[in-house]
């Protein structure tokens, strides 16, 4: 799946972060995580395959977008020091701007089948259930 996001009320999209299996089969690009991250390269697209091992667990499922995460790069662990970040936030355009959104959409691209193997025409028989999305946002 990708969670994209729109600058321009749903007109057009970006990749904020990617989330597979098997990140480099299916977007041609390796797993990172965000503590792989440093200051010059937060703002980066990332695929992660950490929410993406799923199949038949009956546990809570939550996907996240790591911004604290990338927020601790500048602020530290913990977010203590929160005026680092700001003062980021305002000198470097980029990384404003990537944090900045009208719409987000999650786009589940198909089926997180754990490598099974399904015929094409019974695609259509698996449902995803989304019960709660969370965006701490303003």
């Amino acid at each position: 799946m990708v969670l994209e996001k729109s600058l321009n009320h749903g007109r057009t999209w970006q990749p904020y972060q990617y989330y597979a299996d098997d990140c480099m089969e299916a977007f041609n690009m390796p797993a990172k995580r965000v503590q792989d991250l440093a200051a010059v390269n937060a703002t980066r697209v990332i695929c992660t395959e950490r929410y993406s091992r799923w199949v038949g667990s009956k546990n809570e499922k939550n996907v996240r977008f790591e911004v604290r995460d990338r927020f601790a790069i500048f602020a530290g662990a913990g977010l203590r020091n929160m005026d680092s970040l700001y003062t980021r936030m305002e000198s470097m355009k980029g990384l404003r701007d990537f944090f900045t959104f009208t719409d987000l959409r999650l786009r589940l691209l198909r089926p997180a089948l754990g490598g099974t193997y399904v015929q094409r025409e019974n695609l259509l028989k698996y449902f995803y259930a989304i019960s709660n999305i969370e965006v701490p946002a303003r």
